[in-house]
């Protein structure tokens, strides 16, 4: 077949003819039938096909929007067919792009905390916060902080729309600047145009259905935050952090400097945890890449990836701890190694099911010693034995992203062929562990601090490392008393949940070792210490047990959920809740 259309028969226009009704094909023929025209097209040295691309535009208020875009895109391609010498037909789909949200246009706290790592002086904000404080009179000498939700009487003197930027979640969108937005869709429209193998499209054009599409727009904004907004609403409070807290990551909280200065200063001065580094992040990166290139650049060319940037740092401020004090959040999402974390992170995740099938729950990370790490790994193996080859010559695989059937849309694009598998060798893993353990030096602005205790905060791994590490315990533990557990009746239950552990057994259990051992704090092993918690609540569940019952506490305030009138299309919202109702 592939022989027959390189022949003169066929010819360049007639491959491109046969491509297009491939395209009719089913599953698997049509992958097959594609792939051997694309090779025929080479052949031939004429222009690659690409897939239809649907136009990634902004989204707008205006009446019709989405059809004026759509007859756009038809009208043009239309009067510009005899210019698409691949015969393929444009798609003319739309995907609407997402606006950035209240935490990306509001919050600076990163750049508060560059300036904390320079040492600059902080500019006190508790005159402006003062108004809104519920602190008493007396107690001028504190520095202050203030939650969206008690600013309640902005809507007196200022627009609706501030009201929605202090109570509402920080998740919700808003619309950028009129420029920015005119900008993304003539980029769209290039773009569009570009992939598609069409003839770009006039300016003239674009900026008439701009000239019509904007009044609308303006006329139908009422409670919908703008950039505008945004900028008014920050200026109410000059010097201040906008901010979240920790465990309420969708509500607006805001701070004097001093105060987010000394959670800063607490977080991360711990000598147990931290310690500061005198290097520059650009050269413990580069030494970074350097090694891991030395080790795994021949075997696994794919695992360093593109990030080439040293781990980012900031903080989460708790309410327990007066705001003095937080949770420390490193992100890897630009560090360098990240691909083989998150696939080898996949993989034990994979196998620990596998091995230790008796683990109560998926999830947990402390601050556990590294040695602890490369021991559980041989004794998983072990485990596993039994039920696989683990030599190690033996290969893994693993697919690094959940796979999409060939057929399925993702994102306006049309999957014909299942994600890359990745394949690593057994006895590579142990010095890909060793190798992450290692990568626990991070950044705030360009002060440099290593954690010096535990696995990587942040890292991809950590989570999966920790999670074998209390499965192994787990699991030793049902093997041990097998017996007695298999006598429980079908009211008991045991779970876990990252560090939550929930027993309900009837009470005359409590004495037996199997339960002495499992509810004992140091079920873990050091440092993994447990508490136990006083009331009745596992996950914002409340358990009843006189009548037996299980009552749900709703979400508190408007911040947990993100308002209808937030800056986002409604195919997007409708498809939001789908895969949140429908996992």
């Amino acid at each position: 077949m592939e022989r027959h259309i390189r022949s003169n028969d066929f010819g360049l226009q007639g491959c491109y003819f046969i491509r297009r009704l491939a395209n009719n094909l089913g599953e698997p023929q049509k992958s097959y039938a594609l792939n051997a025209i694309d090779r025929a097209i080479t052949f031939w040295k004429g222009p690659r096909v690409h897939r239809p691309i649907p136009l990634r535009a902004p989204w707008l208020l205006a009446e019709q929007w989405s059809r004026k875009l759509r007859k756009l895109m038809t009208s043009h391609s239309h009067q510009v067919q005899y210019f698409n010498i691949t015969l393929q037909a444009p798609s003319t789909s739309i995907v609407f792009t997402k606006y950035p949200s209240v935490m990306d246009s509001l919050c600076n706290f990163k750049d508060i905390a560059s300036q904390w790592a320079a040492a600059e002086a902080p500019l006190c904000a508790c005159e402006h916060l003062r108004p809104f404080s519920r602190l008493e009179p007396s107690d001028h000498t504190q520095h202050l902080y203030i939650n969206g939700d008690d600013i309640t009487h902005l809507h007196t003197k200022h627009p609706a729309a501030f009201v929605s930027i202090a109570t509402g979640s920080l998740q919700n969108k808003i619309f950028p600047p009129k420029k920015d937005i005119f900008d993304s869709l003539k980029e769209a429209f290039r773009v569009w145009t570009h992939k598609n193998r069409l003839p770009p499209m006039p300016l003239r054009i674009l900026e008439e259905i701009w000239n019509t599409a904007w009044p609308s727009h303006s006329t139908n904004l009422q409670q919908h935050i703008t950039h505008r907004d945004i900028v008014a609403f920050r200026k109410l409070f000059p010097h201040a952090v906008f901010h979240n807290e920790d465990k309420r990551a969708s509500s607006l909280r805001i701070y004097c400097p001093h105060l987010y200065y000394q959670c800063l200063t607490k977080t991360f001065s711990d000598p147990a945890i931290f310690r500061t580094l005198s290097d520059d992040p650009t050269t413990i990166v580069m030494n970074t890449v350097t090694k891991l290139q030395r080790r795994f650049r021949r075997q696994y060319p794919w695992a360093l990836g593109k990030g080439r940037d040293l781990p980012n740092a900031y903080v989460l401020p708790k309410r327990k701890k007066q705001f003095t004090q937080g949770r420390p959040i490193v992100s890897f999402v630009s560090a360098p190694f990240r691909p083989m974390l998150n696939c080898v992170a996949k993989l034990l995740y994979n196998l620990i099911a596998l091995a230790f099938p008796h683990n109560l729950a998926k999830g947990f990370f402390t601050s556990i010693d590294t040695s602890r790490f490369v021991d559980s790994w041989y004794l998983t193996l072990r485990y596993l034995s039994s039920k696989m080859s683990t030599g190690p010559d033996e290969i893994l695989s693993v697919n690094p992203k959940k796979g999409n059937t060939p057929g399925d849309v993702v994102k306006g694009r049309a999957c014909r062929t299942l994600n890359v598998t990745r394949k690593i060798y057994i006895r590579d893993i142990e010095s890909i562990i060793t190798m992450s353990l290692q990568m626990t030096q991070f950044s705030i602005g360009n002060k440099v601090f290593e954690q010096i205790r535990g696995s990587p905060m942040g890292s991809p791994l950590s989570p999966a490392l920790c999670l074998m590490v209390v499965a192994l315990s787990e699991e030793v533990w049902y093997r041990t008393f097998q017996t007695t557990l298999a006598t429980l009746d079908l009211s008991s239950r045991l779970l876990r949940y990252v560090d939550n552990r929930l027993c309900l057994v009837n009470r005359s259990w409590l004495d037996d070792p199997a339960f002495t051992t499992f509810l004992h704090p140091m079920f873990y092993g050091e440092p993994i210490v447990l508490e136990t918690e006083p009331d009745q609540e596992f996950l914002g569940f409340c358990i009843e047990f006189n009548p037996f019952a299980l009552r749900y506490s709703p979400p508190r305030d408007r911040s947990q959920v993100m308002v209808l009138s937030h800056c986002t299309a409604c195919t997007e919202m409708l498809a939001f809740l789908k895969k949140t109702f429908n996992p």
